[in-house]
């Protein structure tokens, strides 16, 4: 795999502040909807069927509410990370190439692919990373009994 490493470290960290922002939109609007649903409610001649549905929509709009502060903290702590750091060793912002995947230790947002290359986004606090942090170039670990290699760090 031929990969220009700033460029594409660049790429990636672009897309995930990306999928993080596109996360806080579909909070927002899911809040809005929810919001909308219980303005739209009209009492009826069934008092008990006005009260549940504006409960519904109370509940949808705090769980949107939830998912938006947790999307804007999450948006918080990946900006607020080292992406720049080249080091030999693995740690936060690391760009980790293994034997069978890529992964950038930063913040849990799953797989992100960039220029048709998948790379994994993993928390520091993940079992992943944990299993990993501090590990070199050339050093194996292992994890879910599976033996792997880290081919380089960037």
């Amino acid at each position: 795999m031929n990969l220009e490493l700033p460029s594409i470290k660049t790429k990636l960290i672009a897309a995930c502040e990306a999928e993080i922002k596109n996360r806080i939109e579909r909070a927002k609007k899911a809040m809005d909807a929810a919001q909308e649903s219980a303005n739209s409610e009209t009492k009826s001649t069934a008092g008990d069927k006005y009260e549940t549905a504006k409960a519904m929509a109370q509940i949808e709009r705090d769980m949107a509410a939830k998912n938006l502060a947790e999307a804007v903290e999450l948006l918080n702590k990946f900006r607020s990370m080292p992406h720049g750091l080249s080091n030999n060793e693995v740690n936060v912002g690391s760009l980790v190439f293994t034997n069978t995947e890529i992964f950038f230790v930063s913040v849990a947002l799953g797989k992100i692919t960039v220029d048709d290359i998948d790379f994994y986004c993993i928390s520091a606090v993940s079992p992943l990373a944990k299993a990993i942090w501090g590990l070199k170039s050339g050093e194996e670990f292992l994890i879910n009994g599976v033996k792997k290699k880290i081919l380089s760090i960037h």
